[in-house]
């Protein structure tokens, strides 16, 4: 393995008097103390293993076979590195933008005006220390990862890439920029349609809603539970009499065999059914037993039928107030009034109380989006350039036995190559601290925030010896995902921390916790409750992920189009591992 010229630059960020005497700080004085923490880069950064391999073994297939796997390949190195072919030295960080490990409070409880206060933290209790790793952050919306690769997604291409640098698809009219635009201009008139159905306020709609709802919808609601409850009721009796009526049919066969009646027959003497005239007496008792049990069953099959009628009605009632557009008061039904309110309210925000107000929710956030955008259109076509990223590639083969039709074995090696050009990582930060849970015994929770922008990733299985020759064959086995950013969120301070812990038989476990409203919330409370969750589902992080395209080999019907996953949270995850 060797570094090529790899320097680390440190330091830490003190104040104007750092050269002063050092002086006694009081535990009131070290509270206020800000814990810049360290801060580091590394510029001409080249990794490279130069054929160097490692060998991992011990594990074992479904069958039950060994499987060798060798990691044949690692470097890193600067963005334009040809698949680490040529020494690009990258830069990790830089003076000005480093990455930092540091300890400080949380913001939760103290004032936001107070100078010590930090959004970022403002979930976790000024009372709890934490530790904080966090890459290079940037102001500039052009070096900023999160920024530009939400650009690149609008402008269909990474900007600087081949056939990706036409400064007349830039500025404050270029294409990403009038894609947002036109994007915004569909949810606005998507609003306006909806405000345009009431004549009404929206707060008049909502109380004529919950009017409505309480007066025709609960119930009409409560009869569909009851007519559902009596049916459910009627099928379990139904199911009941089939078994009795099964068993007596089977215990009457036990004693005549012979006779020619088959289940759901009236088994009688006309039908081959007689029982002997003399000592026939337990026959005759087995066969109307039977006979009575199906008889029941039957009954049972009419009364059954007429609940699931009753149920039927009842579900067409509620069916009807749900969609009648004339039972319910304002233009429209009212399912059509629900989906139109809560529509506006993921377009205007959850604390719109009025038709013409709009300052929050997906209308907004799109608004700063386009901000965003247009603010690296216009650099871009001012001659801004993007800083570079880094290059890092891995390969690994794994030696496995094939299991052949005839249950013979015969050896086979896979290969994947892993190659990510332009990788950034800046806004990722992982915050660390220590708290009590339920039991009150200390945990360890965190936040995470990873951020991760590739300009191409490629995921190739083909064997070397082969593709390594041959590019038409490597590009028809290689997977191609083009401007590729993660945005992963998991934590939102207290309310809902990353609990990292090991389990007993020496696993680890990761669990984001449900919700745990504060102690300033009132659990009891509806309207407390209600406010807590409207501020979580407003205010804590999503998660997304974005991919302009997605192809197999280098042809351009090869594609197959592009991925967004946008505005994902998670309400409870858990992750355990596993002894292989």
């Amino acid at each position: 393995m060797k570094i090529l010229r790899s320097m680390l630059i440190t330091s830490m960020v003190v104040s104007a008097a750092a050269f002063a005497d050092l002086q006694a700080l009081d535990d009131s004085q070290m509270s206020a103390a800000t814990g810049e923490g360290l801060g580091f880069a590394l510029e001409d950064f080249v990794l490279d293993t130069e054929g160097a391999e490692l060998s991992v073994t011990g594990i074992q297939s479904s069958a039950g076979e060994e499987i060798d796997i060798k990691w044949t390949s690692l470097y890193v190195m600067g963005e334009g590195s040809e698949e680490g072919s040529i020494r690009t030295p990258g830069q990790i960080g830089s003076y000005l933008h480093p990455y930092v490990i540091r300890s400080l409070r949380g913001s939760g409880g103290l004032d936001p005006n107070d100078p010590l206060y930090n959004e970022k933290y403002g979930q976790i209790n000024n009372e709890l220390a934490l530790l904080e790793l966090a890459a290079d952050e940037y102001q500039s919306d052009v070096q900023n990862s999160a920024t530009f690769a939400t650009f690149s997604y609008y402008q269909g291409c990474v900007w600087g890439q081949p056939g990706c640098d036409d400064l007349a698809t830039v500025g404050s009219n270029g294409v990403a920029v009038q894609a947002i635009t036109n994007e915004i201009d569909a949810l606005n008139s998507s609003r306006a349609q909806i405000v345009d159905t009431y004549s009404l306020a929206l707060s008049a709609l909502e109380n004529q809603m919950n009017s409505y709802y309480l007066s025709e919808i609960v119930p009409k609601e409560a009869t569909v539970a009851q007519e559902q409850t009596e049916y459910d009721a009627e099928v379990v009796e139904l199911g009941q009499r089939l078994t009795t009526a099964f068993d007596a049919y089977e215990a009457f066969m036990a004693i005549r065999p012979q006779a020619d009646c088959e289940f759901g027959d009236n088994c009688t003497g006309l039908n081959g059914s007689a029982c002997p005239a003399i000592g026939g007496g337990a026959c005759r008792n087995a066969r109307t037993a039977y006979n009575d049990s199906y008889d029941s069953y039957e009954e049972q099959q009419s009364v059954r039928q007429d609940a699931y009628n009753d149920l039927i009605e009842a579900r067409k009632d509620l069916a009807a107030a749900n969609n009648d557009s004339e039972s319910f008061g304002p233009a429209g039904s009212y399912i059509e009034a629900v989906n139109n309110v809560e529509e506006f309210k993921v377009l205007c925000g959850l604390d719109s109380s009025d038709f013409g107000s709009c300052d929050g929710g997906l209308i907004t956030r799109k608004g700063e989006t386009k901000d965003g955008i247009e603010s690296v259109s216009i650099a871009l076509a001012s001659g801004v350039e993007r800083r570079d990223g880094l290059d890092v590639g891995a390969s690994f083969e794994f030696a496995v036995n094939s299991v052949n039709p005839d249950g013979s074995t015969s050896p086979r090696t896979d290969y994947i190559d892993i190659n990510m050009k332009g990788l950034f990582i800046d806004g990722t930060a992982f915050r660390l601290w220590s708290a009590p849970d339920e039991q009150g015994d200390d945990e360890l929770n965190a936040e995470i925030r990873l951020n991760l922008f590739i300009k191409e990733l490629d995921i190739s299985v083909c064997d070397p010896s082969v593709c390594d020759n041959d590019p038409v064959a490597k590009e028809a086995s290689t997977l191609n995902l083009d401007n590729m950013f993660v945005s992963l969120n998991l934590g939102y301070g207290e309310i809902q921390p990353m609990r990292l812990s090991a389990t007993s038989d020496g696993n680890f476990e990761f669990e984001l916790t449900k919700l745990r409203p504060g102690d300033d919330v009132d659990t009891t409370s509806q309207e407390d409750m209600q406010a807590f969750y409207d501020d979580y589902y407003e205010n804590s992080p999503k998660s997304f992920i974005s991919i302009s395209d997605v192809r197999m080999g280098s042809s351009p019907d090869a594609s197959l189009g592009r991925i967004t996953v946008d505005g994902l949270r998670a309400q409870y995850l858990k992750v355990t591992s596993r002894d292989l």
